[in-house]
């Protein structure tokens, strides 16, 4: 058996998601996995945005392109990347989705616990309804350096909790 050609797998990869294969997800991610794998970030970010532009708002490709920008140390372009997800998704729970993604990005990859703690303020500004944000930000608290949130955050998200949960 032959050793594995990379700069041919390269050029198959190419010519099956840009000819022939230009609605396949999986293969776009497959390929970009590979030239991450070698080293050819452009290449992977090639692929990558050519399934996005292709069939937008795919969940899968948006997380990779995100991660992919995190791992090649472009922290700030992964948060935009999921940013732009959150303003173009449809429906309440893709954006809660999308939200609680960001926050996390902004929480672990970014480190910057205070963007992440303000945008989750201005998001329940936005909707005080949605129960899950208020759990996330309490979470955010709890995990964040100090041993617990507040004891007035604490109240006020389980007052606003308990208030949403009685009828």
């Amino acid at each position: 058996m032959n050793a594995i050609d990379k700069e041919e797998t390269s050029k198959i990869y190419r010519r099956a998601c840009m000819v022939h294969l230009v609605k396949k997800p999986y293969v776009h991610l497959n390929w970009a996995a590979f030239e991450e794998e070698r080293g050819c970030l452009e290449v992977a970010r090639e692929a990558l945005d050519h399934i996005d532009k292709g069939m937008p708002g795919l969940i899968a490709v948006i997380l990779r392109r995100a991660g992919l920008e995190r791992r090649s140390g472009n922290i700030e372009q992964g948060g935009d990347i999921l940013k732009l997800a959150i303003e173009n998704c449809r429906g309440r729970e893709t954006r809660d989705f999308w939200i609680m993604k960001f926050v996390g990005y902004l929480q672990y990859s970014a480190k910057d616990i205070p963007a992440a703690r303000k945008f989750l303020t201005e998001q329940i500004e936005r909707n005080p309804r949605n129960k899950k944000l208020y759990v996330r930000l309490l979470d955010l608290e709890h995990s964040s350096g100090t041993n617990y949130p507040t004891l007035q955050l604490s109240y006020l998200c389980l007052t606003k909790l308990s208030h949403q949960a009685s009828p």
